[in-house]
Protein backbone atom coordinates (compact mmCIF):
# COMPACT_ATOMS: atom_id res chain seq x y z
CA UNK A 1 0.00 0.00 0.00
CA UNK A 2 2.80 2.43 0.83
CA UNK A 3 4.42 1.71 -2.54
CA UNK A 4 1.15 2.25 -4.43
CA UNK A 5 0.40 5.49 -2.57
CA UNK A 6 3.89 6.83 -3.24
CA UNK A 7 3.40 6.19 -6.95
CA UNK A 8 -0.01 7.89 -6.86
CA UNK A 9 1.43 10.93 -5.11
CA UNK A 10 4.09 11.31 -7.80
CA UNK A 11 1.58 11.07 -10.64
CA UNK A 12 -1.16 13.17 -9.03
CA UNK A 13 1.30 16.03 -8.55
CA UNK A 14 1.52 16.44 -12.32
CA UNK A 15 -2.02 17.87 -12.70
CA UNK A 16 -4.45 20.05 -10.77
CA UNK A 17 -7.29 18.61 -8.72
CA UNK A 18 -9.81 19.99 -11.22
CA UNK A 19 -7.99 18.29 -14.10
CA UNK A 20 -7.92 14.97 -12.27
CA UNK A 21 -11.61 15.30 -11.49
CA UNK A 22 -12.38 15.67 -15.20
CA UNK A 23 -10.20 12.65 -16.02
CA UNK A 24 -11.99 10.62 -13.36
CA UNK A 25 -15.40 11.48 -14.84
CA UNK A 26 -14.23 10.56 -18.32
CA UNK A 27 -12.92 7.16 -17.20
CA UNK A 28 -15.60 6.50 -14.56
CA UNK A 29 -13.05 6.42 -11.75
CA UNK A 30 -14.09 7.89 -8.35
CA UNK A 31 -11.96 11.04 -8.27
CA UNK A 32 -13.28 14.34 -6.87
CA UNK A 33 -11.96 17.73 -5.91
CA UNK A 34 -11.87 18.23 -2.11
CA UNK A 35 -12.99 21.86 -1.70
CA UNK A 36 -12.11 24.04 1.27
CA UNK A 37 -14.50 26.73 2.52
CA UNK A 38 -13.67 29.10 -0.34
CA UNK A 39 -13.96 26.23 -2.81
CA UNK A 40 -17.42 25.34 -1.55
CA UNK A 41 -18.63 28.92 -1.92
CA UNK A 42 -17.31 29.08 -5.52
CA UNK A 43 -18.09 25.47 -6.51
CA UNK A 44 -19.41 25.42 -10.10
CA UNK A 45 -21.94 22.62 -9.56
CA UNK A 46 -23.11 23.98 -6.21
CA UNK A 47 -23.71 27.31 -7.93
CA UNK A 48 -25.52 25.71 -10.88
CA UNK A 49 -27.78 23.59 -8.66
CA UNK A 50 -28.41 26.33 -6.10
CA UNK A 51 -26.94 24.14 -3.38
CA UNK A 52 -26.34 27.14 -1.11
CA UNK A 53 -29.08 29.32 0.33
CA UNK A 54 -28.70 32.94 1.39
CA UNK A 55 -28.97 33.57 5.12
CA UNK A 56 -29.52 37.10 6.41
CA UNK A 57 -27.58 37.33 9.67
CA UNK A 58 -26.56 40.49 11.51
CA UNK A 59 -27.24 42.65 8.43
CA UNK A 60 -25.00 40.41 6.32
CA UNK A 61 -25.94 37.96 3.58
CA UNK A 62 -24.12 34.69 4.13
CA UNK A 63 -24.27 31.40 2.22
CA UNK A 64 -25.23 28.14 3.92
CA UNK A 65 -26.08 24.67 2.57
CA UNK A 66 -29.70 24.42 1.49
CA UNK A 67 -31.85 21.42 2.43
CA UNK A 68 -30.79 18.91 -0.26
CA UNK A 69 -34.12 17.31 -1.15
CA UNK A 70 -34.06 18.80 -4.69
CA UNK A 71 -37.80 18.40 -5.29
CA UNK A 72 -39.09 19.78 -8.58
CA UNK A 73 -42.68 20.23 -7.42
CA UNK A 74 -42.07 21.56 -3.91
CA UNK A 75 -38.68 23.29 -3.92
CA UNK A 76 -36.83 24.32 -0.78
CA UNK A 77 -36.38 27.98 0.16
CA UNK A 78 -33.26 29.64 -1.21
CA UNK A 79 -33.38 32.63 1.16
CA UNK A 80 -33.44 32.21 4.91
CA UNK A 81 -34.07 34.68 7.70
CA UNK A 82 -32.50 34.17 11.10
CA UNK A 83 -34.70 34.65 14.20
CA UNK A 84 -34.24 37.80 16.18
CA UNK A 85 -31.42 37.39 18.66
CA UNK A 86 -32.71 36.97 22.18
CA UNK A 87 -31.09 38.66 25.11
CA UNK A 88 -28.53 36.29 26.55
CA UNK A 89 -28.88 35.47 30.26
CA UNK A 90 -26.16 36.87 32.48
CA UNK A 91 -23.08 34.68 32.73
CA UNK A 92 -22.08 33.04 35.97
CA UNK A 93 -19.33 35.63 36.32
CA UNK A 94 -21.93 38.41 36.23
CA UNK A 95 -24.47 36.73 38.45
CA UNK A 96 -22.35 35.25 41.21
CA UNK A 97 -19.25 35.81 43.21
CA UNK A 98 -16.67 33.00 43.46
CA UNK A 99 -17.97 32.11 46.92
CA UNK A 100 -21.63 31.92 45.91
CA UNK A 101 -20.70 29.99 42.75
CA UNK A 102 -18.93 27.33 44.78
CA UNK A 103 -21.78 27.12 47.26
CA UNK A 104 -24.43 26.78 44.57
CA UNK A 105 -23.04 23.53 43.14
CA UNK A 106 -24.36 20.36 44.75
CA UNK A 107 -21.59 18.06 45.85
CA UNK A 108 -21.03 15.25 43.39
CA UNK A 109 -20.85 11.73 44.82
CA UNK A 110 -17.17 10.91 45.29
CA UNK A 111 -17.21 7.37 46.58
CA UNK A 112 -20.36 5.84 45.10
CA UNK A 113 -19.49 3.27 42.44
CA UNK A 114 -21.28 3.69 39.13
CA UNK A 115 -24.00 1.07 38.81
CA UNK A 116 -23.98 -0.44 35.28
CA UNK A 117 -27.56 -1.61 35.89
CA UNK A 118 -28.84 1.93 36.46
CA UNK A 119 -30.20 2.10 32.93
CA UNK A 120 -32.08 -1.12 33.48
CA UNK A 121 -33.55 0.18 36.73
CA UNK A 122 -34.67 3.37 35.03
CA UNK A 123 -36.22 1.38 32.19
CA UNK A 124 -38.41 -0.51 34.65
CA UNK A 125 -40.20 2.72 35.52
CA UNK A 126 -41.29 3.21 31.91
CA UNK A 127 -43.96 1.41 29.98
CA UNK A 128 -42.40 -1.44 28.04
CA UNK A 129 -41.92 -0.88 24.33
CA UNK A 130 -43.24 -3.61 22.06
CA UNK A 131 -42.68 -4.33 18.37
CA UNK A 132 -45.37 -2.67 16.26
CA UNK A 133 -47.77 -4.96 14.37
CA UNK A 134 -46.96 -5.55 10.73
CA UNK A 135 -49.77 -3.22 9.65
CA UNK A 136 -48.94 -0.34 12.01
CA UNK A 137 -46.60 1.71 9.84
CA UNK A 138 -47.87 5.08 8.55
CA UNK A 139 -47.01 4.16 4.93
CA UNK A 140 -49.28 1.11 4.79
CA UNK A 141 -50.82 0.71 1.36
CA UNK A 142 -48.03 2.51 -0.52
CA UNK A 143 -45.83 0.67 -3.02
CA UNK A 144 -42.16 1.38 -3.67
CA UNK A 145 -40.26 0.04 -6.68
CA UNK A 146 -36.62 -0.11 -5.65
CA UNK A 147 -33.86 -0.11 -8.31
CA UNK A 148 -31.08 0.70 -5.85
CA UNK A 149 -27.81 -1.03 -4.97
CA UNK A 150 -25.15 -0.78 -2.29
CA UNK A 151 -25.81 1.24 0.86
CA UNK A 152 -27.41 4.66 0.36
CA UNK A 153 -30.25 3.78 -2.01
CA UNK A 154 -31.18 0.48 -0.33
CA UNK A 155 -31.22 2.25 3.04
CA UNK A 156 -33.62 4.92 1.74
CA UNK A 157 -35.95 2.24 0.37
CA UNK A 158 -35.65 0.07 3.48
CA UNK A 159 -36.63 2.99 5.71
CA UNK A 160 -39.80 3.40 3.64
CA UNK A 161 -40.44 -0.30 4.20
CA UNK A 162 -39.76 0.07 7.92
CA UNK A 163 -42.50 2.72 7.90
CA UNK A 164 -44.98 0.28 6.37
CA UNK A 165 -44.61 0.59 2.59
CA UNK A 166 -44.45 -2.48 0.34
CA UNK A 167 -40.99 -2.41 -1.24
CA UNK A 168 -40.29 -4.38 -4.42
CA UNK A 169 -36.52 -4.74 -4.84
CA UNK A 170 -35.55 -5.22 -8.49
CA UNK A 171 -32.29 -7.04 -9.23
CA UNK A 172 -30.97 -8.75 -12.33
CA UNK A 173 -29.30 -12.15 -12.16
CA UNK A 174 -26.69 -10.73 -14.54
CA UNK A 175 -26.12 -7.74 -12.26
CA UNK A 176 -27.18 -8.38 -8.65
CA UNK A 177 -26.89 -5.78 -5.91
CA UNK A 178 -23.13 -5.40 -5.55
CA UNK A 179 -23.40 -5.71 -1.77
CA UNK A 180 -24.19 -9.36 -2.38
CA UNK A 181 -20.59 -9.64 -3.56
CA UNK A 182 -18.17 -8.49 -6.25
CA UNK A 183 -15.97 -11.55 -6.80
CA UNK A 184 -18.39 -13.73 -8.77
CA UNK A 185 -16.47 -16.98 -9.03
CA UNK A 186 -18.29 -20.27 -9.63
CA UNK A 187 -17.37 -21.33 -6.08
CA UNK A 188 -18.91 -18.18 -4.62
CA UNK A 189 -22.17 -18.83 -6.45
CA UNK A 190 -22.14 -22.54 -5.64
CA UNK A 191 -21.66 -21.84 -1.93
CA UNK A 192 -24.38 -19.14 -2.02
CA UNK A 193 -21.98 -16.46 -0.86
CA UNK A 194 -24.38 -13.89 -2.29
CA UNK A 195 -26.97 -14.97 0.28
CA UNK A 196 -24.56 -14.72 3.21
CA UNK A 197 -23.57 -11.08 2.71
CA UNK A 198 -24.46 -9.48 6.05
CA UNK A 199 -24.44 -5.92 4.75
CA UNK A 200 -26.97 -6.82 2.07
CA UNK A 201 -29.18 -8.53 4.64
CA UNK A 202 -29.19 -5.46 6.89
CA UNK A 203 -29.99 -2.95 4.15
CA UNK A 204 -32.74 -4.94 2.46
CA UNK A 205 -34.78 -6.18 5.39
CA UNK A 206 -38.52 -6.31 4.72
CA UNK A 207 -38.32 -6.11 0.92
CA UNK A 208 -39.80 -8.43 -1.69
CA UNK A 209 -37.15 -9.61 -4.13
CA UNK A 210 -37.83 -9.61 -7.88
CA UNK A 211 -35.32 -10.77 -10.49
CA UNK A 212 -35.66 -9.02 -13.87
CA UNK A 213 -33.14 -8.67 -16.67
CA UNK A 214 -33.67 -5.01 -17.52
CA UNK A 215 -31.50 -5.25 -20.64
CA UNK A 216 -34.26 -7.33 -22.25
CA UNK A 217 -37.46 -5.87 -23.68
CA UNK A 218 -39.57 -8.26 -21.57
CA UNK A 219 -37.77 -7.21 -18.40
CA UNK A 220 -38.23 -3.51 -19.14
CA UNK A 221 -41.92 -4.02 -19.93
CA UNK A 222 -42.50 -5.83 -16.64
CA UNK A 223 -40.60 -3.15 -14.71
CA UNK A 224 -42.80 -0.49 -16.29
CA UNK A 225 -45.88 -2.45 -15.32
CA UNK A 226 -44.71 -2.41 -11.70
CA UNK A 227 -43.97 1.31 -11.96
CA UNK A 228 -47.48 2.06 -13.22
CA UNK A 229 -48.90 1.03 -9.87
CA UNK A 230 -46.11 2.52 -7.72
CA UNK A 231 -46.20 5.44 -5.34
CA UNK A 232 -42.40 5.78 -5.20
CA UNK A 233 -39.70 4.78 -7.67
CA UNK A 234 -36.19 5.07 -6.27
CA UNK A 235 -32.80 4.50 -7.92
CA UNK A 236 -29.13 5.26 -7.29
CA UNK A 237 -27.62 3.93 -10.50
CA UNK A 238 -24.80 5.75 -12.26
CA UNK A 239 -25.89 8.73 -14.34
CA UNK A 240 -27.68 7.69 -17.53
CA UNK A 241 -28.13 4.01 -16.61
CA UNK A 242 -31.89 4.19 -16.02
CA UNK A 243 -32.41 6.04 -19.30
CA UNK A 244 -30.40 3.40 -21.17
CA UNK A 245 -32.67 0.77 -19.64
CA UNK A 246 -35.74 2.62 -20.90
CA UNK A 247 -36.70 3.64 -17.36
CA UNK A 248 -35.55 7.26 -17.19
CA UNK A 249 -37.44 10.08 -15.51
CA UNK A 250 -39.43 11.00 -18.60
CA UNK A 251 -40.62 7.43 -19.10
CA UNK A 252 -41.52 6.98 -15.43
CA UNK A 253 -43.41 10.28 -15.30
CA UNK A 254 -45.29 9.49 -18.51
CA UNK A 255 -46.19 6.00 -17.27
CA UNK A 256 -47.28 7.13 -13.82
CA UNK A 257 -47.75 10.89 -13.21
CA UNK A 258 -48.69 10.16 -9.58
CA UNK A 259 -45.38 8.52 -8.83
CA UNK A 260 -42.63 10.14 -6.82
CA UNK A 261 -39.29 9.33 -8.48
CA UNK A 262 -36.16 9.73 -6.39
CA UNK A 263 -32.78 9.65 -8.13
CA UNK A 264 -29.73 9.56 -5.86
CA UNK A 265 -26.34 10.33 -7.37
CA UNK A 266 -23.12 12.03 -6.32
CA UNK A 267 -23.70 15.51 -7.76
CA UNK A 268 -27.26 15.03 -9.00
CA UNK A 269 -28.38 14.63 -12.60
CA UNK A 270 -28.33 17.15 -15.43
CA UNK A 271 -25.03 18.97 -14.76
CA UNK A 272 -21.42 18.82 -15.91
CA UNK A 273 -20.36 16.64 -12.98
CA UNK A 274 -23.27 14.18 -13.13
CA UNK A 275 -21.01 11.45 -14.51
CA UNK A 276 -18.91 11.44 -11.35
CA UNK A 277 -18.54 7.90 -10.02
CA UNK A 278 -18.69 8.01 -6.23
CA UNK A 279 -18.95 5.91 -3.11
CA UNK A 280 -19.63 6.91 0.50
CA UNK A 281 -16.11 8.18 1.15
CA UNK A 282 -16.02 10.02 -2.19
CA UNK A 283 -19.14 11.91 -1.14
CA UNK A 284 -17.43 12.99 2.07
CA UNK A 285 -14.48 14.26 0.04
CA UNK A 286 -16.58 15.97 -2.63
CA UNK A 287 -18.42 17.96 0.05
CA UNK A 288 -15.13 19.20 1.51
CA UNK A 289 -15.76 17.64 4.93
CA UNK A 290 -12.12 16.43 5.30
CA UNK A 291 -11.01 20.09 5.24
CA UNK A 292 -12.87 20.67 8.52
CA UNK A 293 -11.86 17.55 10.48
CA UNK A 294 -8.57 16.53 12.06
CA UNK A 295 -5.86 18.70 13.54
CA UNK A 296 -5.04 22.15 12.10
CA UNK A 297 -1.52 21.08 11.08
CA UNK A 298 -2.67 17.99 9.18
CA UNK A 299 -3.78 17.65 5.55
CA UNK A 300 -7.51 17.02 4.95
CA UNK A 301 -8.56 14.14 7.21
CA UNK A 302 -11.22 11.57 6.32
CA UNK A 303 -13.40 9.71 8.78
CA UNK A 304 -13.20 6.53 6.62
CA UNK A 305 -16.67 5.36 7.66
CA UNK A 306 -18.36 6.21 4.34
CA UNK A 307 -20.75 8.62 6.07
CA UNK A 308 -21.98 9.76 2.67
CA UNK A 309 -23.92 6.54 2.20
CA UNK A 310 -26.13 6.52 5.32
CA UNK A 311 -26.54 10.31 5.29
CA UNK A 312 -27.48 10.18 1.62
CA UNK A 313 -29.91 7.36 2.38
CA UNK A 314 -31.62 9.41 5.09
CA UNK A 315 -32.05 12.39 2.77
CA UNK A 316 -33.25 10.12 -0.05
CA UNK A 317 -35.95 8.80 2.26
CA UNK A 318 -36.77 12.35 3.42
CA UNK A 319 -37.15 13.47 -0.20
CA UNK A 320 -39.62 10.66 -0.88
CA UNK A 321 -41.61 11.38 2.29
CA UNK A 322 -41.75 15.12 1.58
CA UNK A 323 -42.95 14.49 -1.97
CA UNK A 324 -45.59 12.04 -0.72
CA UNK A 325 -46.78 14.64 1.79
CA UNK A 326 -46.95 17.21 -1.02
CA UNK A 327 -49.04 14.78 -3.08
CA UNK A 328 -51.34 14.04 -0.14
CA UNK A 329 -51.94 17.78 0.26
CA UNK A 330 -53.34 17.98 -3.28
CA UNK A 331 -50.16 18.02 -5.33
CA UNK A 332 -49.02 15.56 -7.97
CA UNK A 333 -46.11 13.18 -8.26
CA UNK A 334 -42.72 14.72 -8.89
CA UNK A 335 -39.01 14.10 -9.45
CA UNK A 336 -36.44 14.39 -6.67
CA UNK A 337 -32.96 14.98 -8.10
CA UNK A 338 -30.97 14.25 -4.93
CA UNK A 339 -27.24 15.01 -4.75
CA UNK A 340 -25.65 12.92 -2.03
CA UNK A 341 -22.67 15.29 -1.94
CA UNK A 342 -25.15 18.03 -0.97
CA UNK A 343 -26.39 15.77 1.82
CA UNK A 344 -22.84 15.67 3.23
CA UNK A 345 -22.49 19.40 2.63
CA UNK A 346 -24.83 19.98 5.59
CA UNK A 347 -21.94 19.17 7.94
CA UNK A 348 -19.95 22.15 6.68
CA UNK A 349 -22.52 24.82 7.64
CA UNK A 350 -20.87 26.00 10.91
CA UNK A 351 -17.45 26.19 9.24
CA UNK A 352 -18.81 28.06 6.23
CA UNK A 353 -20.46 30.63 8.49
CA UNK A 354 -17.28 31.03 10.55
CA UNK A 355 -15.16 31.42 7.41
CA UNK A 356 -17.41 34.08 5.91
CA UNK A 357 -17.26 36.07 9.13
CA UNK A 358 -13.49 35.67 9.52
CA UNK A 359 -11.52 33.97 6.71
CA UNK A 360 -8.44 33.80 8.94
CA UNK A 361 -10.07 31.75 11.72
CA UNK A 362 -9.24 28.11 12.35
CA UNK A 363 -11.83 25.70 10.95
CA UNK A 364 -10.26 22.48 12.23
CA UNK A 365 -10.63 21.56 15.87
CA UNK A 366 -9.65 17.90 16.18
CA UNK A 367 -11.63 16.55 19.15
CA UNK A 368 -12.31 20.03 20.45
CA UNK A 369 -15.46 22.05 19.76
CA UNK A 370 -15.70 25.60 18.34
CA UNK A 371 -18.09 26.65 21.14
CA UNK A 372 -18.08 24.20 24.07
CA UNK A 373 -15.01 23.84 26.28
CA UNK A 374 -13.59 21.62 27.56
CA UNK A 375 -14.71 19.04 25.01
CA UNK A 376 -12.87 15.92 23.92
CA UNK A 377 -12.03 12.25 24.26
CA UNK A 378 -9.76 11.07 27.05
CA UNK A 379 -8.00 7.79 27.80
CA UNK A 380 -9.53 5.91 30.73
CA UNK A 381 -8.02 3.09 32.78
CA UNK A 382 -7.30 -0.06 30.79
CA UNK A 383 -6.21 -0.87 27.28
CA UNK A 384 -7.91 1.19 24.56
CA UNK A 385 -10.65 2.51 26.86
CA UNK A 386 -11.94 6.02 26.23
CA UNK A 387 -14.19 8.64 27.78
CA UNK A 388 -16.04 11.41 25.94
CA UNK A 389 -16.68 14.65 27.87
CA UNK A 390 -18.55 17.76 26.71
CA UNK A 391 -18.99 20.77 28.99
CA UNK A 392 -21.77 22.73 27.34
CA UNK A 393 -22.57 25.51 29.78
CA UNK A 394 -21.20 27.40 32.76
CA UNK A 395 -23.04 25.33 35.34
CA UNK A 396 -21.57 22.12 33.94
CA UNK A 397 -18.09 23.59 34.14
CA UNK A 398 -18.53 24.53 37.77
CA UNK A 399 -19.77 21.01 38.47
CA UNK A 400 -16.66 19.68 36.72
CA UNK A 401 -14.43 21.84 38.90
CA UNK A 402 -16.01 20.39 42.04
CA UNK A 403 -15.90 16.80 40.78
CA UNK A 404 -12.23 17.04 39.75
CA UNK A 405 -11.36 18.86 43.00
CA UNK A 406 -10.04 21.95 41.25
CA UNK A 407 -11.12 24.81 43.57
CA UNK A 408 -8.87 27.29 41.79
CA UNK A 409 -11.13 27.03 38.72
CA UNK A 410 -14.05 28.32 40.80
CA UNK A 411 -12.15 31.48 41.65
CA UNK A 412 -10.71 32.13 38.20
CA UNK A 413 -12.84 34.72 36.43
CA UNK A 414 -11.27 33.92 33.07
CA UNK A 415 -12.93 30.48 33.21
CA UNK A 416 -16.41 31.83 33.80
CA UNK A 417 -17.24 31.93 30.08
CA UNK A 418 -16.92 29.48 27.24
CA UNK A 419 -14.60 31.81 25.34
CA UNK A 420 -12.28 32.02 28.35
CA UNK A 421 -12.30 28.25 28.73
CA UNK A 422 -11.46 27.81 25.05
CA UNK A 423 -8.36 29.92 25.61
CA UNK A 424 -7.31 27.65 28.47
CA UNK A 425 -8.56 24.36 27.06
CA UNK A 426 -5.12 22.70 27.05
CA UNK A 427 -4.80 23.15 30.84
CA UNK A 428 -8.35 21.94 31.43
CA UNK A 429 -7.84 18.90 29.21
CA UNK A 430 -4.70 17.88 31.11
CA UNK A 431 -6.64 17.86 34.37
CA UNK A 432 -9.47 15.78 32.87
CA UNK A 433 -6.96 13.36 31.33
CA UNK A 434 -5.21 12.84 34.67
CA UNK A 435 -8.55 12.23 36.42
CA UNK A 436 -9.86 9.84 33.73
CA UNK A 437 -6.66 7.79 33.58
CA UNK A 438 -7.32 6.36 37.06
CA UNK A 439 -10.92 5.34 36.40
CA UNK A 440 -12.88 2.88 34.32
CA UNK A 441 -14.66 4.62 31.47
CA UNK A 442 -18.12 3.49 32.71
CA UNK A 443 -17.37 4.63 36.25
CA UNK A 444 -16.02 8.00 35.12
CA UNK A 445 -18.99 8.61 32.81
CA UNK A 446 -21.37 7.76 35.64
CA UNK A 447 -19.80 10.30 38.01
CA UNK A 448 -19.83 13.00 35.33
CA UNK A 449 -23.45 12.30 34.43
CA UNK A 450 -24.53 12.41 38.06
CA UNK A 451 -22.85 15.82 38.34
CA UNK A 452 -24.79 17.13 35.33
CA UNK A 453 -22.00 16.90 32.75
CA UNK A 454 -22.49 15.31 29.34
CA UNK A 455 -20.23 12.26 29.20
CA UNK A 456 -20.19 8.68 27.94
CA UNK A 457 -17.82 5.76 27.54
CA UNK A 458 -16.86 5.06 23.94
CA UNK A 459 -18.36 1.75 22.90
CA UNK A 460 -16.74 -0.66 20.50
CA UNK A 461 -18.87 -1.66 17.52
CA UNK A 462 -18.85 -5.28 18.63
CA UNK A 463 -20.69 -4.28 21.81
CA UNK A 464 -23.74 -2.96 19.95
CA UNK A 465 -25.53 -6.31 19.47
CA UNK A 466 -25.62 -6.95 23.22
CA UNK A 467 -26.41 -3.58 24.80
CA UNK A 468 -28.98 -4.03 27.57
CA UNK A 469 -30.55 -0.66 26.89
CA UNK A 470 -31.24 -1.56 23.25
CA UNK A 471 -32.78 -4.87 24.27
CA UNK A 472 -35.06 -3.22 26.83
CA UNK A 473 -36.28 -0.58 24.40
CA UNK A 474 -37.06 -3.10 21.67
CA UNK A 475 -34.43 -1.71 19.33
CA UNK A 476 -33.11 -5.05 18.14
CA UNK A 477 -34.77 -6.97 15.34
CA UNK A 478 -34.01 -10.70 15.51
CA UNK A 479 -34.61 -12.60 12.29
CA UNK A 480 -34.02 -16.06 10.90
CA UNK A 481 -33.19 -16.04 7.19
CA UNK A 482 -32.90 -18.99 4.85
CA UNK A 483 -29.28 -19.80 3.98
CA UNK A 484 -27.72 -17.17 6.26
CA UNK A 485 -29.54 -18.24 9.45
CA UNK A 486 -30.24 -16.20 12.62
CA UNK A 487 -29.49 -12.48 12.54
CA UNK A 488 -29.69 -9.65 15.04
CA UNK A 489 -30.16 -6.31 13.33
CA UNK A 490 -30.41 -2.77 14.62
CA UNK A 491 -33.96 -1.53 14.29
CA UNK A 492 -35.67 1.75 13.54
CA UNK A 493 -35.21 4.67 15.92
CA UNK A 494 -38.90 5.59 15.72
CA UNK A 495 -41.52 4.72 18.33
CA UNK A 496 -45.20 5.27 17.56
CA UNK A 497 -47.68 5.12 20.44
CA UNK A 498 -45.36 2.98 22.52
CA UNK A 499 -44.57 0.57 19.69
CA UNK A 500 -41.25 0.26 17.90
CA UNK A 501 -41.69 0.54 14.15
CA UNK A 502 -39.62 -1.51 11.70
CA UNK A 503 -40.23 -4.33 9.26
CA UNK A 504 -39.32 -7.69 10.73
CA UNK A 505 -39.09 -9.94 7.68
CA UNK A 506 -35.62 -10.91 6.40
CA UNK A 507 -33.98 -9.65 3.24
CA UNK A 508 -35.07 -11.57 0.15
CA UNK A 509 -33.09 -14.26 -1.57
CA UNK A 510 -32.27 -13.35 -5.15
CA UNK A 511 -35.59 -13.26 -7.01
CA UNK A 512 -37.34 -14.95 -4.09
CA UNK A 513 -40.73 -13.26 -4.57
CA UNK A 514 -40.63 -12.89 -8.35
CA UNK A 515 -43.59 -15.12 -9.15
CA UNK A 516 -45.86 -13.71 -6.44
CA UNK A 517 -45.00 -10.09 -7.21
CA UNK A 518 -45.37 -10.44 -10.97
CA UNK A 519 -48.65 -12.26 -10.55
CA UNK A 520 -50.03 -9.69 -8.10
CA UNK A 521 -48.70 -6.48 -9.63
CA UNK A 522 -48.17 -7.34 -13.32
CA UNK A 523 -50.83 -10.02 -14.02
CA UNK A 524 -48.27 -12.68 -15.02
CA UNK A 525 -49.86 -16.15 -14.87
CA UNK A 526 -48.07 -19.42 -14.16
CA UNK A 527 -47.44 -20.22 -17.82
CA UNK A 528 -46.10 -16.75 -18.48
CA UNK A 529 -43.80 -16.97 -15.49
CA UNK A 530 -42.46 -20.34 -16.66
CA UNK A 531 -41.55 -18.75 -20.00
CA UNK A 532 -39.77 -15.89 -18.20
CA UNK A 533 -37.72 -18.42 -16.24
CA UNK A 534 -36.87 -20.44 -19.34
CA UNK A 535 -35.76 -17.36 -21.29
CA UNK A 536 -33.67 -16.03 -18.41
CA UNK A 537 -35.62 -12.80 -17.95
CA UNK A 538 -36.23 -14.06 -14.40
CA UNK A 539 -33.65 -16.16 -12.56
CA UNK A 540 -33.10 -17.39 -9.03
CA UNK A 541 -29.33 -17.78 -9.37
CA UNK A 542 -26.69 -15.17 -10.25
CA UNK A 543 -25.31 -15.29 -13.77
CA UNK A 544 -23.06 -12.21 -13.64
CA UNK A 545 -21.23 -11.07 -16.73
CA UNK A 546 -18.43 -9.47 -14.69
CA UNK A 547 -15.64 -10.89 -12.50
CA UNK A 548 -16.66 -14.41 -13.49
CA UNK A 549 -13.84 -16.94 -13.70
CA UNK A 550 -14.41 -19.53 -16.42
CA UNK A 551 -14.60 -23.11 -15.07
CA UNK A 552 -11.45 -25.20 -15.41
CA UNK A 553 -10.50 -28.70 -14.41
CA UNK A 554 -9.59 -27.40 -10.95
CA UNK A 555 -12.58 -25.05 -10.76
CA UNK A 556 -15.82 -27.04 -10.53
CA UNK A 557 -18.80 -25.40 -12.19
Amino acid sequence: QDEVEAALVRVLATRTAAEWGAIGRAHRVPIVVVPDAAGILEHPVFRERGSLATLKLDDRSLLVPRTPLALQGSPMADRLESPEAQAAPPSIAQAQTPATRAASIPAAPRHTAFDPASTAKAAQTRAALTPAPADAGPLQGLKVVDFTMGWAGPLAARLLGDLGATVLKIEAARYPDWWRGVNWTPEYIRDKGHENAKTFCGLNRGKQGVSLDLTRDEGQALALELIRGADVVIENQASGVMAKLGLGEDVVRASNPRAVMVSMSAFGTGNAWSDTRAYGSTLEQGAGVPCFTGQPQDPPTMAHLAYGDPIGGLFGCAAALTALFHRARGGSGQYANVSMVEAMLQFTAPSLLAYQRDPSCSLRWGNRHPVFAPHGIFAARGQDQWLAVSVQDDAAFLALARLLEQPQWLNDTTLCTASGRRERCADLERAIAAWAADRDADEAAGHLQQAGIAAAPLLKAQALPDLEHFAQTGFYIDLVREVSGPQRQLGLAIVQQGQRLGNRSPAPLLGEHSQTVLATHASVNAEGFARLLQSGVVSYSPTPSRNLVAPTESTPS
